[in-house]
């Protein structure tokens, strides 16, 4: 088995989605990096150019589920290798949602490092805008 492959049984690809679209938000400079070098040595080709659209967000309560609201992001599909590719990414972003896309098809150790530390920087950041909200009751 290829390293390529190795990775990517190993890793889930629910997960590597999560962490290339966190990466959008908190390491964007990075995934348009890594898009880039992927680009440069493999055959890329656009199977669904970035485009804008809404998805509806789903908000858990004690009495169950309701429709929040709705938000935009950007979606693109590619083929990298014969692998394909796919990411949708918050707002508008049409060179970060063919990054991630270009990355969900690579599943490369490398992808999934950006992907975990993205990950790892919105659960922090969570954890610390928790413990701040904490502070403030009464």
């Amino acid at each position: 088995m290829s390293d390529k492959r190795a990775v990517s049984a190993a890793y889930g690809k629910e997960r590597r989605s999560e962490g290339l679209a966190a990466a959008a938000r908190v390491n964007r400079a990075g995934l348009l990096d890594l898009g880039e070098r992927i680009a440069l040595r493999e055959r890329v080709s656009v199977t669904e150019a970035p485009a804008a659209r809404s998805v509806m967000i789903e908000l858990g309560t004690p009495v169950g589920a309701f429709c929040f609201t709705e938000v935009v992001v950007t979606t693109a599909a590619v083929n990298v290798g014969g692998a394909p590719g796919w990411a949708a990414v918050m707002g508008f972003d049409q060179e970060a949602a063919l990054a991630a896309a270009i990355a969900d098809a690579t599943a490369s150790v490398e992808v999934r490092d950006l992907a975990e530390d993205a990950l790892s920087i919105e659960a922090s950041a969570r954890l610390h805008s928790a413990s701040a909200m904490a502070q403030t009751k009464v």
